[in-house]
């Protein structure tokens, strides 16, 4: 063996050797680098979500310029098969993005109606660009293949008179939501045509105002399109301070299996972090709540009253 050969195998072996030592080390930094990331993000997604759902205002005109990047193929090819079965279009509206989000992850709603204004269409295009990222952001954004994912999608709406949603809407790579039981959604296959989404979506009204003797809420006009998103999100909002704007079991299990293979890890803690800080936050305001008032009533015998909470 030469005397490189030697050289080389020597410092090969005291590589490992300190690598060995200085692993249990290394997967604590990694732990508490995970921790630290974890609860920066879902105290970060849990501000926002509550922030959207708060919102009272309904959705404003989007200004396209912003969205040159995404050619707008998608929303011209949607928009003109849509209308080919009599809908018009109402406009392009804002999405209200949290102002961490990055610019080639932002969008837009294209949105349009049916002729007998029974039937709200939108159209979104979701699909993300590595536009204002780092080369490292860059190398984990082709890794997660998020170029890939089908994020282009389109969703019917109708309102019913009784407060009641129904939507339905082609399936997209994104964690599939829990919905109030005051909304019913329905997913088909992404390539289904404009033609069958909107068949199947009228059959499906059709059921519900014969089984419920309800009726459809028009929505004819952008303002009448905005009332019915505000009520829309005011149903999603007292929903989810029933059960949490952490997300549930269900849709933590969609949220990681949607997830790429190395950041499933991430992912799960991320989520877990999110419950355990809304946990305690209802601990805390339980916590704060002014101790109620012991109420007494009058010993009928005696004519004396006692110290006796009424519970």
């Amino acid at each position: 063996m030469s005397y490189v050969s030697v050289l080389l195998l020597f410092f090969v072996g005291g590589a490992l050797f300190e690598l060995a030592k200085s692993w249990g080390s290394l997967k604590h930094q990694w732990r508490t680098a995970l921790e630290t990331e974890s609860l920066a993000s879902a105290d970060r997604l849990l501000k926002d979500r509550k922030r959207v759902l708060a919102n009272e205002e309904p959705p404003a005109f989007a200004d396209t310029r912003d969205f040159a990047f995404r050619g707008f193929e998608y929303y011209d090819s949607a928009q003109a098969a849509f209308e080919a079965i009599g809908f018009t279009m109402l406009g392009d509206f804002a999405l209200d993005h949290a102002a961490w989000m990055r610019p080639g992850a932002r969008t837009f709603l294209r949105c349009g109606r049916s002729r007998d204004r029974e039937v709200v269409c939108s159209i979104l295009d979701a699909t993300r660009y590595p536009i204002g990222l780092s080369a490292y952001e860059k190398v984990h954004f082709y890794l997660a293949r998020f170029h890939r994912r089908k994020l282009k999608g389109i969703s019917l709406r109708t309102e019913l008179t009784d407060g009641r949603f129904l939507i339905t809407s082609t399936d997209m790579d994104i964690a599939k939501e829990e919905q109030p039981p005051e909304v019913s959604k329905e997913t088909v296959a992404v390539k289904t045509s404009a033609a069958e989404l909107f068949e199947r979506h009228r059959g499906r009204v059709a059921r519900a105002i014969a089984d419920s003797n309800v009726s459809v809420v028009p929505i004819g006009t952008v303002e009448e399109y905005g009332q019915s998103w505000v009520r829309h999100s005011r149903i999603a909002r007292a929903w989810r301070e029933k059960i949490g704007y952490a997300l549930t079991q269900k849709e933590q299990r969609d949220f990681v299996e949607s997830s790429p293979s190395f950041n499933k890890d991430m992912a799960k803690s991320v989520i877990e972090s999110m419950r355990a800080m809304e946990d305690q936050d209802k601990r805390a305001r339980a916590d704060a709540r002014p101790p109620r008032r012991a109420r007494t009533r009058p010993d009928t015998h005696h004519g004396q009253s006692h110290g006796l909470e009424y519970r």
